[in-house]
Order: structure tokens, then sequence, then C-alpha cells
């Protein structure tokens, strides 16, 4: 849920853009606006740019991969680290606005009868650890050296056996129902019995810190299965909860990074030598969701799995996804097989630390992973290995990153250098030449120009945006689809565009900072033009059609089969004939 549009208007209406920027770095007056040196990269020139008159900001000599541009709330949420509300909050207490944030729903926390019982249920567990028969399980965190403070700050627990723990709730006066929907106990044949028996109990708790939650620890060497997490309840889904992330986001915010590690007891463990900045997802397969919540708070993440097999591989699919969700990713530089807990008993705290301060770059992580893999002196192999790393070197943003990894590719595989960076089409070559990293082509830059300028056309007309849905209804760009779905989604809610408005209903700070640089660009376009929209949405026509005939003409050189051939032959005709079309009609 949102704070109403109507108060974050207002709020922005009574917070001059330049007066809030001033709070945090130094505004220099320039004719009516303002300009300061941007706090968001190395800046020697006064290059970040206020406007007075549309309350926005926008840096021009940002790197593209850290473009900085948006309203006040954009600025707060990158400067401080927030979340869009919470930016809100912080303007609205910066210009004295008095509004009861605490009633909204999207802050409003109503404890249930599940969050009552999950709280005695901790406390509960915490008590029977200092029993006699938790003792034995105490002894076994103290061996890992997991002191007293450790153990008090987790909050960590025993639940014995024998059906204790329900039988606590049960006399409290909780329902069974309500216990077995809190995943606590369970119906069985023999009656209601605890899920959780025998097992060392570790909270686990939302981004605001109620209990939601338990991981279970056996020490039983004879358990086949050491872990075992609660299940979905009405307050508990495990896709999208991060462990420890509500003790670990002030220090988030504090150090700018985020360690990711595999499960509760290796959070515990960093915790212990001082990086109090790691979450983790309580297993390998972090989700979307789960990167997405920890984003809110930084977007450099470092994986920190354990150093055994599964671990690794696990890092290579995360890591992935860290960076299809936009994170600056970087690995532990873990040389060894074991868990970070076991680095610390057999080599000791400074090289656990000497590993995550000098970490991998994702790039170092993935030669050296897939090298395992592949016999570099078998040609096929080496072949295969150049073209995975090559997939991941392609998405390196920086130039200069990019050309010393590729250097550093070819003296492994004694590949040239000049072939390793001509260029690839979908990752199949012509010719057996490995071909990647081609600089951004016309025709590359040329799309970005013509989506920019739909954009940017969509916010000018109710005509424009139906012009848009008839003729086209889609962009390549994923960013720039979102924003023009966001966009005709506020068409059809208000009818009408208000530029402030939208942004009120933008939650994603990328997405606002990208639709202000859109919004601001006068080189392209600067007025409402219903012949550039239509030939910009032409040109989006031309680039697929383009796009598809590469990926037929690469396909066709590596069929030996003339039927086949033939086939791919028919298609290409019929796209060439598609695309020949549309450029008449442009003329």
């Amino acid at each position: 849920m949102r704070i109403p549009k109507e108060i974050i208007n207002e709020i922005k209406n009574k917070a001059p853009i330049q007066d809030i920027i001033g709070n945090f770095i130094q505004v220099i007056k320039k004719g009516n606006n303002y300009v300061a040196y941007c706090p968001f990269h190395d800046d020697n020139n006064p290059s970040l740019h206020i406007s007075v008159d549309k309350q926005i900001f926008k840096c021009f000599s940002c790197p593209p991969e850290n473009k900085s541009s948006g309203d006040v709330f954009s600025f707060v949420m990158k400067h401080k680290h927030l979340s869009y509300i919470e930016a809100v909050k912080l303007v609205a207490e910066m210009i004295g606005y008095k509004y009861d944030f605490g009633d909204t729903e999207a802050n409003k926390f109503e404890e249930t009868i599940t969050h009552k019982i999950m709280k005695e249920a901790v406390n509960y567990c915490q008590y029977e650890l200092n029993s006699k028969e938790g003792l034995l399980y105490k002894e076994y965190l103290n061996k890992r050296n997991i002191d007293n403070k450790t153990i008090e700050k987790f909050q960590i627990g025993y639940n014995p056996k024998d059906d204790k723990l329900y039988l606590f709730l049960s006399k409290k006066g909780y329902k069974d129902n309500d216990i077995i929907s809190a995943n606590l106990a369970r119906l069985t044949n023999n009656g209601v019995r605890d899920v959780f028996f025998n097992r060392i109990m570790i909270p686990i708790s939302d981004v605001s810190g109620n209990p939601i939650g338990f991981t279970a620890r056996s020490i039983d060497p004879k358990v086949e299965t050491k872990y075992i997490n609660s299940t979905d309840t009405p307050i508990f889904k495990k896709s999208n909860v991060v462990f420890n992330l509500h003790r670990a986001k002030e220090k988030i915010r504090e150090t700018k990074f985020v360690i990711l590690a595999e499960g509760p007891m290796d959070v515990i463990a960093f915790d212990k030598i001082g990086f109090q900045n790691t979450v983790c997802s309580m297993g390998t397969n972090t989700t979307k969701n789960q990167l997405l919540t920890i984003k809110r708070f930084t977007n450099k993440i470092l994986l920190a799995f354990d150093g055994d097999n599964a671990g690794q591989s696990a890092i290579l699919k995360t890591g992935k996804d860290c960076l299809q969700e936009g994170f600056d990713v970087l690995v532990l530089n873990n040389d060894t097989k074991f868990d970070p807990d076991e680095i610390i008993n057999k080599y000791g705290a400074k090289r656990l630390s000497d590993m995550i301060l000098k970490p991998k770059t994702w790039i170092e992580f993935v030669i050296e992973y897939y090298k395992l893999s592949y016999d570099l002196d078998n040609y096929t192999a080496k072949r295969e290995y150049t073209f995975k790393v090559l997939e991941e070197i392609k998405k390196v943003k920086n130039d200069f990153d990019k050309q010393n990894y590729i250097d550093r590719l070819a003296g492994l595989t004694g590949f040239n250098v000049a072939q390793l960076a001509s260029g690839v089409v979908d990752g199949e070559t012509k010719k057996d030449t490995p071909r990647i990293l081609k600089p951004k082509s016309s025709l590359q830059s040329g799309i970005e120009i013509a989506q920019k300028i739909i954009l940017k056309q969509l916010l000018f007309s109710a005509n424009n945006i139906n012009i848009y849905k008839n003729k086209l209804g889609y962009l390549p760009n994923k960013q720039f689809d979102d924003i023009a779905k966001m966009i005709i989604n506020f068409y059809d809610q208000n009818q009408y565009i208000k530029f402030g408005e939208l942004l009120a209903e933008i939650d994603d700070s990328q997405l606002i900072s990208l639709i202000c640089e859109i919004e601001s660009d006068k080189t392209h376009c600067e007025n409402e033009d219903e012949r550039l929209l239509l030939d910009s949405i032409d040109k989006v026509k031309e680039y697929e059609i383009e796009i598809e005939l590469e990926k037929l003409e690469a396909r066709m050189n590596n069929y030996s089969d003339d039927n086949m051939k033939t086939k791919v032959a028919a298609e290409i005709v019929e796209f060439q004939r598609k695309l020949n079309e549309l450029r008449k009609n442009r003329r």
C-alpha cells in the first residue's frame, strides 16, 4: 500500500529541491537554477544540475551504469540509501510537515495471533536453552565459539522433546488450530505433536524485527537433515524473507554493501568477527523477491557461500540472478573447501576477514569456476570455456575492466585478443571465431533514442498514448517498456498525465531517474510531434526485424543440411520483405 498521492504531492510542493539537496551537499546558484558537485561519483566540476522550475536534478557526468537524476525523493533515496516511503518521511520531517505516517497501511503493524504465538515460542525456547536438558545444546554452541552475548543477540533457544512447546502454548490458552497454523505443531494420528523438537531454535524475523518463523538445527549426527525451516504461514513466506535483515540493515547502509551468506550459522560466524552487514536466504536458492528486498538498502553484494562444490555452484546461479537485478557482484575469496565458521576455527578470524576485504570480482570468479570444468589442453573444451566466460564478460559495463578481462582470457586460452573482442551473434560464431563485445552499433544507439522519444511523446497527450497502443504496444528495452506501461496505467486511471503525480506512483528509484532524464532531455524532442512518434515506432519495428534477420542468418551459417538452409532462407526472405515495406512507407 502507498502514502496517498495527494500527501506526497503536497510534501514535494512544500520542499524546494535546492534546499533539500543543500542540506546534504553544497549547492551553488547559477542563474535561476543551482549546480553542485555530484556526490554519486568522483566529480571534478559541478556536474549536478538542479532545476528550480521543474523541481528535478540531473548529473550530466555520472557514468552510464549509475545515472543520477530525479525529483527530491529520488535524491534522498540515493544519497541516504532509503526506500521510497522512508525518503518521503524524511523530507516531510525536514520541512516540518505533520502527517501520521504510522497510520498508512504500508507502515502500520498489526499483531496477529500468529505473531503472539511466535513471540511466546521464542521466549520459551530461550528459557529452555538454559535448563538442565538444554545444557548439552548450549555446550554445543559454546564449542562453536557462540558465546552467551551472541546467543542473546540472535535469541537462540532450544526446543525439547515430548511436545513441550505445544503443551506450553496450550497452557497459555492458545488454540490447537492457531498453534498448527503457526507451523509450531502438526496434527498426526497420535494427536498434536511439535514440528521442531530436540533442536536448536534460531528465530527468523521480518524486516521490523518481529519473529515470524524458525530455522532449527539438530546436533544428533545420526539425523540426516541438519536444518529444518518453518513452512509458509499467515505471517511467513520463505521466498520473501531475508534472515537477519532487521539487525543488518543499518550496517548495510553504513558500509554500502551486504554480505549474502548461505545459512544462519554463517551469518552468526560473520557477525562474531565484526561484519554485522550479513544476511542469508536460509539456503542457496535466493529468490527474486529476496534480492529486491536487499536492494532497498544497497546494490553492492558480496556472495559468501561455502567453499565446497555445492556452495560454488550456488554462487554462479545467485550471481547471475543478482546481475539480472542490477547488483554490483563480488565474491568471497574463499580458497578453502570450508564454510565461514570452519574457516574461523581452523585458520582464525583474520583469515576470514581478509577473504572479505580482498574479494574476487564476478568475472575473476567466473574465470576460475569454469576453468575447473574444462580441459584447456583440449581445443574443443577450451573453445567452449571461452564462450562461457565471454558471455559474462560482455555484461561488464566498464570498458577498461572489460578489456582487461579479455586480455586475461586470451592469456589463458591462447586465442587472439582481437578475435575475442570482435563480437558474437547470439553466442554462435561465424567461421568458428569467438566474437563478442562489439562496440555499441549505430543501430543499437538509434533504437535507444527512438524508445526515449516514444516515452517522451507518451507524456504529452492521450492521442499519443492511443497511437502507441494501436501501432506498437511494447518496447524492446525492459525498463523502457515498464515505464510505458506505468504511463498508460496512470492515464487509464486518471484520464490525464501530470509528471509529478506519475513519479509519486513509481517505487523504483532507477525508473524514477530514467523517466526524469527522458522528460528533461531536449536533444531529440522538445514538443509534441505525432510524425516523430510514428517515425520512432517504425524504427522500433525495423530494429526488431533486423535482430530477427541477424539470428536467422547466424542459424543458416551453422546448418550443413540443405533442407534446413532452404527453410531458414524462406524465413529470411519473409522478414526482409517486411523490412523493405516498412522502409518504403517511411520514405
